[in-house]
């Protein structure tokens, strides 16, 4: 069931077929930079706090040994540019500071490219696959930046992308129960498991 949702979100994705531009001219990156002191913890975002395989993030624990920051704002696109194959990606819902391993993408206008749309777009195994293609180094690659820049989307009417979002949103929530159902699975068994050790 969440291979099937999955796979639906990426079929729909790839029959879109609009002209596309680069994603510096849709969504630059942010560099603006701030003091660490002037967030609190619960919303910095560095690669060890954000999941693989586009699960997200996890709030981060303790403090950063670190002074200047990378501002994000709600609605923002924070992506691990240390090994890419892992696939971290989130979708900010509050705004904060990241390390500068964390790219931050933002609509260069919102009323043209709707935030939510470039996150699908790019939340795509084609493009963790293409920023593997141009990354720099073995152990520890890392997307090139320039690379990224160029990276194209197809940029359909805002009222397209509001209702390809729309029915994204409703596979997500699919796939979200499903991994509950999973999980909650999982720890009934092991609950009975538990009885006779």
């Amino acid at each position: 069931m969440i291979k099937k949702n999955e796979a639906d979100v990426e079929g729909l994705l790839s029959s879109i077929n609009f002209e596309d531009g680069a994603l510096n001219n849709i969504a630059p990156f942010v560099t603006k930079s701030i003091k660490y002191n002037d967030i609190t913890s619960e919303t910095y975002i560095t690669t060890d706090n954000m999941l693989q395989n586009k699960l997200g993030v996890i709030p981060f624990v303790g403090e950063a040994n670190i002074s200047s920051i990378t501002e994000y704002n709600k609605d923002d696109i924070l992506i691990s540019n240390i090994r890419p194959y892992l696939k971290k990606i989130w979708f900010a819902d509050k705004e904060g500071g990241c390390s500068k391993d964390v790219l931050v993408l933002r609509s260069a206008d919102a009323s043209k490219y709707l935030p939510k749309y470039i996150f699908y777009m790019v939340r795509r195994d084609a493009f963790f696959d293409y920023v593997m293609e141009g990354k720099k180094g073995v152990k520890m690659p890392r997307g090139n930046k320039e690379d990224i820049r160029k990276y194209r989307i197809p940029i359909p009417p805002i009222e397209e992308q509001r209702r390809i979002v729309s029915q994204i949103e409703a596979l997500e929530l699919e796939i979200t129960k499903a991994r509950n159902l999973i999980k909650d699975a999982a720890n009934e068994k092991q609950a009975i498991l538990n009885k006779y050790l």
